[in-house]
């Protein structure tokens, strides 16, 4: 086990149980998560295709933020 705890893979899982959320590590079990409804994408996915499903959402999140109207506090008001 690492320095802080969370190092090696014991730790590693330990955490991602205890707190609920999978790890990208592929020496860390995420099975469990299958009995929240949650697939984990390192158990779906290769190695080549993740980095490609991370770009495109990236892309796809920055063109629907870009089309978000802007809030109402960054304009001024005048009262009077």
């Amino acid at each position: 086990m690492g320095k802080n705890g969370r190092g090696g893979q014991e730790g590693q899982e330990l955490y991602s149980r205890a707190m609920g959320q999978g790890t990208r590590r592929l020496d860390v079990d995420t099975q469990w998560l299958k009995e929240f409804g949650v697939i984990a994408a390192k158990d779906n996915l290769t190695p080549d295709q993740y980095p490609k499903l991370e770009n495109s959402r990236k892309k796809k999140s920055s063109r629907s933020a870009s089309r978000l109207p802007h809030s109402r506090a960054s304009f001024s008001t005048k009262r009077g």
